[in-house]
């Protein structure tokens, strides 16, 4: 927990805070307010960083008196996080993955070697019932409620370059290929139209559109092959 007093500097110089509370306060933005978007949010970070992934964590980590102390002396209750978080809007929702992008670009512009993009959906099964929550192609959890996000990562930094939540119904196709252009050139701006990027997609974006998007972004591309039953 002590090392949250840094890493809460670090995130000061690099206009977290202030990024933050420019993108964010709009979402509450009364007089009245106790506990205002920007710090909602710090607080889910600095709780993510010390390996509470879920708002619940919130509850274990209440009892923690340093933990507190550096939050600002009080932590509001898991039912006022969940109603902050659902003030989000469309808008919010894209500031937020442009923040996420806009740091980690920062790590892929200081790596001098080729550049990898990794773009790859994974199901995330639910156990209650969540908001965009729809049964669809889970192998391990049949009929259940999901999640089936879509995610870009550069391989040689780790970093999270493209993310959006969909629901557990869809899958990888022509509709995205407009999303993917876009993640792509994010990349390329980043590190110079004279770099080459490389993408490497699953076999669902075997589709003439995304295809033709990923050329259109001046990228190659590698695509799993879709194996006849005959050839496995």
């Amino acid at each position: 927990m002590a090392g949250l007093a840094g890493f809460g500097m670090f995130l000061k110089r690099k206009g977290v805070d202030a990024e933050l509370k420019r993108c964010f306060d709009r979402l509450k933005s009364s007089v009245l307010v106790v506990y205002p978007m920007h710090a909602q949010l710090r607080l889910l970070l600095d709780a993510n960083v010390v390996g509470a992934t879920r708002v619940f964590g919130l509850e274990a980590l209440a009892a923690d008196r340093l933990f507190v102390h550096l939050a600002g002396g009080v932590i509001p209750s898991i039912d006022t996080v969940y109603r902050d978080l659902a003030r989000a809007d469309d808008e919010a929702h894209r500031d937020l993955e442009d923040l996420m992008v806009h740091h980690g670009l920062a790590v892929v512009r200081r790596h001098q070697g080729p550049v990898h993009m990794d773009i790859d959906t994974t199901v995330e099964p639910l156990f209650g019932s969540q908001e965009g929550a729809l049964a669809g192609p889970n192998p391990r959890y049949h009929g259940r409620p999901s999640y089936h996000p879509i995610l870009a990562a550069i391989a040689e930094t780790g970093t999270c370059v493209g993310a959006q939540l969909r629901p557990g119904d869809c899958g990888l196709g022509d509709a995205d290929a407009k999303l993917l252009r876009r993640w792509v050139w994010r990349v390329r701006k980043a590190i110079g139209l004279h770099r080459t990027v490389t993408v490497r997609i699953d076999a669902g974006g075997d589709c003439a559109r995304i295809l033709g998007a990923l050329h259109e972004s001046q990228a190659r591309f590698i695509v799993k092959a879709k194996l006849s039953p005959d050839l496995c």
